[in-house]
């Protein structure tokens, strides 16, 4: 499979997870009256029963009396906060703003060969192999970080879930939750992603969103991370970004496309204005040298973001980076 098909697999997954989840909320909140509708209930909860006696102990069997699990994730998340590290004036348009296409802010490069304003998709002909050297730089709230990584090197406070074998989670499994009894912070698992992947918000005691992880079923650790909610497919209007500072070299929220562009150079994909899920630059390569790894890292560039002293979306500057998200994995076969 080609690198455009397993792009397009992954989107297809993420859309299609939302759909069914989507489906089966709406199934769990209906109430019914007649037999035939009870005995599917029934049904239910016995497959449930099922599932959380032969799969849930074992796979947090390490853990069973210092983590909960609930089936079902948080589809809304808590809001009610300003991002520490977000110049919000920065960010976002203002009066006066409208007209605001500086060097800085502008649609085009300063050596002219790509325009931010496109839409549709464009892929440059060859990968760009300074991803490599990009994940050396990236840092979380300050600090390098390499993968794979443990939940440990988020924090202590979130190291009892390293305590958790997601080898042995039912890939059939999709929406849940896996709470500290302790601090009450918490993994949400909303979306399957490729077969062998998983993606978990990763949430405080208040459902306050920290961070965004991709975990590595097969070997059991954190392989990715992002600044974007997994809530936001549910909820776009109305869904903040993360706590935690993901920057690759430096740039990162409240940096431009152009800034990016100059440090980083040509990507290997840029998704224009109307994509379904966002626009965003892909910096990509796979294989190199043989070693079977895939190294992705996404600049995300959103026309509007969740303002917390409106309580809603609203416009951005111009060509505005408004999410992270950095992958590295040996791929599966």
């Amino acid at each position: 499979m080609n690198l455009n098909k397993k792009i397009k697999t992954i989107t297809v997954a993420l859309l299609l997870g939302c759909f069914a989840l989507t489906s089966i909320a709406c199934q769990s909140e209906g109430s019914s009256s007649d037999k035939e509708n009870a005995d599917n209930n029934d049904n239910k909860k016995s497959k449930l029963s099922t599932f959380e006696k032969l799969i849930v102990p074992e796979m947090l069997e390490e853990a069973s009396d210092e983590l909960v699990f609930m089936k079902g994730a948080v589809r809304e998340v808590n809001n009610d906060y300003t991002v520490p590290y977000l110049n919000y004036d920065d960010l976002l348009l203002s009066e006066g703003d409208e007209d605001l296409l500086d060097e800085r802010y502008s649609n085009t490069t300063a050596d002219g060969e790509i325009n931010w304003d496109m839409k549709g998709e464009l892929t440059f002909p060859n990968e760009t192999p300074i991803v490599d050297e990009m994940f050396l730089k990236a840092t979380l709230n300050g600090k390098k970080i390499s993968f794979p990584m443990k939940f440990k090197d988020l924090g202590e406070e979130y190291a009892v879930f390293d305590k958790i074998d997601f080898t042995k989670l039912d890939e059939d499994m999709s929406a849940f939750t896996i709470t500290d009894r302790n601090t009450k912070n918490k993994i949400a698992c909303l979306i399957n992603l490729i077969e062998g992947y998983r993606q978990f918000d990763l949430l405080d005691k208040d459902d306050k969103f920290i961070i965004s992880l991709i975990v590595d079923l097969k070997n059991n650790s954190i392989c990715g991370l992002s600044t974007k909610c997994s809530a936001v497919l549910f909820t776009p209007e109305k869904v903040n970004t993360s706590v935690m500072d993901l920057r690759i070299d430096g740039i990162g929220l409240c940096s431009t496309l152009n800034e990016m562009y100059d440090k980083f150079g040509k990507p290997y994909e840029i998704r224009g204005k109307e994509n379904i899920l966002s626009p965003s630059i892909w910096y990509h390569r796979y294989n190199l040298n043989n070693d079977n790894e895939r190294v992705d890292i996404h600049f995300d560039y959103s026309s509007e973001f969740y303002n917390p002293h409106t309580k809603s979306n609203v416009m951005v500057k111009p060509n505005m980076i408004t999410g992270v998200i950095l992958y590295r994995n040996k791929i599966i076969k």
